[in-house]
């Protein structure tokens, strides 16, 4: 969303509504308080909009994409459909020039006590923060992975690498995995994937959460000859750690390739990718990882393709692709 083409038409009132009664599925889940409300770019057809909602229980994301950009019906919209719940609203503004603090988010409605909901997807807890940093800690595109994740767990050992807030270990663990191993460069983020453990009643200790580097990371578990019986790779687009950069555009590849290499070789691997433009031409990404599935040994597995989730449709210019699923074909 952030990057797009066109000219934006700013919508009405009614069309705000028409988007959130399609969601209405999502409404009346028990289970489910957290999903994308309205998706811009490509909510109506022929009328692309850089602007987007997100909804956490009563907690209201709108983010807009473009300068020009005015979120006041988007608000009114809001305030009219949610008038029961009391709705807490925050703006971020996410396009080039935006200052930290308009990426950080302000509050137009409601407090800031508000502003740090419990997500809630199909029966997980995420702590989820909409304040103070440009993520909430939880990528509601990727609900449907986390649903995969947590249906073919069971009795695995995992390993989630770029593990941010343990949302994908949280989901295998649901799903009966014997163990998950989390791997983030950044120490701060182990500290709130502690807390959505806890959220979960899951119990962990220090060999849980392991702050380290993806390259030193698969250079120790080759060195000791470890293997996991299922591995999630998604990478940001782009990380930093001292002198050390992984570019999704540049490394993808190379890495997937290292990670395939600590891969039983009965077990399944999730493919992830959040750089719009590898995964633009499905096909093309599909016969990549297959490729490089081959080159390890894996010649009798599926790769079947990770679509984000239902709320999320795809404009012109994007792909609903979010990676690939490379598993036993008997799945």
């Amino acid at each position: 969303m952030e990057s797009g083409q066109g000219d934006f038409k700013e919508p009405e009132e009614e069309q705000y509504l028409k988007a959130f009664a399609k969601r209405q599925v999502f409404h009346d889940q028990p289970d489910l308080n957290c999903y994308r409300l309205y998706h811009g770019f490509c909510e109506e057809e022929g009328r692309p909009h850089a602007l987007s909602i997100d909804r956490y229980g009563s907690a209201f994301l709108i983010k807009t994409y473009r300068d020009d950009v005015c979120p006041n019906t988007a608000l009114k919209a809001i305030e009219g459909a949610f008038k029961d719940e009391e709705p807490c609203v925050i703006l971020k503004k996410m396009f080039r020039g935006s200052s930290n603090e308009e990426m950080s988010g302000v509050v137009l409605v409601g407090n800031e006590a508000q502003a740090r909901p419990v997500a809630n997807e199909s029966g997980r807890l995420i702590q989820s923060s909409l304040l103070g940093q440009r993520n909430t800690g939880l990528f509601l595109d990727a609900r449907a992975l986390r649903d995969h994740v947590q249906k073919h767990a069971a009795g695995a050992r995992v390993l989630n690498l770029f593990s941010y807030t343990g949302a994908f270990g949280v989901a295998a663990l649901k799903g009966g995995s014997k163990q998950v191993v989390n791997i983030d460069s950044n120490k701060n983020v182990h500290d709130r994937a502690r807390e959505n453990y806890t959220l979960n009643g899951l119990k962990y200790d220090s060999r849980d959460f392991v702050t380290t580097s993806l390259e030193q990371s698969l250079r120790y578990y080759k060195k000791k000859g470890q293997k996991f019986d299922l591995v999630i790779f998604d990478p940001p687009p782009a990380s930093r750690r001292g002198k050390k950069r992984f570019r999704s555009k540049r490394d993808y590849s190379k890495w997937l390739r290292q990670v395939l290499s600590v891969l039983e070789p009965s077990g399944m691997c999730y493919a992830l990718c959040t750089d719009r433009d590898l995964v633009l031409d499905e096909d093309r990404f599909r016969q990549e990882i297959m490729g490089i599935a081959e080159e390890n040994g894996l010649t009798e597995k599926i790769c079947e393709p990770l679509l984000r989730a239902t709320d999320f449709p795809a404009a012109p210019f994007e792909s609903r692709l979010r990676g690939m699923f490379i598993g036993p074909k008997e799945i």
